[in-house]
């Protein structure tokens, strides 16, 4: 499996987010792995490894900047108070590691999806809600709605990828 680190500038940040993909012939479909609070960790890059096993590019998003990890929950959430108030730049933060995915010679720029859970689920439908031309499937989709999102609700099994295939 080959990983690389993807950097990117996003809302004033140097983001430093992780691509993984088993190498291929041809362009395949991207998957944006956005964590949760707390920034890139295992579970986040586990989730991506494990997407990019399956066939898929995958990005495991920084939030923070530089790479961060904030192990405790107040401190990490403090960080992420100012996006949440202004969702504007929770879009930019997600627009930035879409554009950095779509970038990719690996990636099939029209089969992008996006994934999370708690943070990762917000940042994937403010995403969707800019506008981007993405699936998407996170934790927060299932309670909100949007007039031009058609969120997909999928199994927590992976059904959703098949879309991409």
């Amino acid at each position: 499996m080959h990983s690389d680190v993807i950097a990117y500038d996003a809302d004033g940040l140097a983001m430093q987010s992780r691509l993984f993909f088993q190498p291929a012939a041809q362009p395949r479909a991207g998957v944006l792995v956005f964590p949760e609070s707390f920034g890139l960790n295992e579970h986040t890059m586990s989730r991506a490894r494990r997407l990019a096993g399956m066939g898929y590019v995958a990005l495991a998003c920084d939030v923070h900047g530089d790479g961060l990890l904030i192990p405790d929950l107040t401190e990490a959430s403090s960080r992420l108070r100012p996006i949440y108030a202004d969702t504007t730049r929770m879009r930019a933060r997600a627009r930035a590691a879409l554009n950095a995915l779509a970038r990719r010679k690996e990636v099939d720029p029209s089969r992008i999806a996006s994934i999370g859970y708690c943070l990762g689920g917000t940042m994937s439908l403010e995403l969707a809600r800019s506008g981007a031309a993405i699936a998407v499937d996170g934790d927060s989709a299932k309670n909100r709605t949007a007039p031009s999102l058609q969120t997909l609700e999928m199994s927590a099994r992976g059904e959703y990828m098949k879309i991409l295939r």
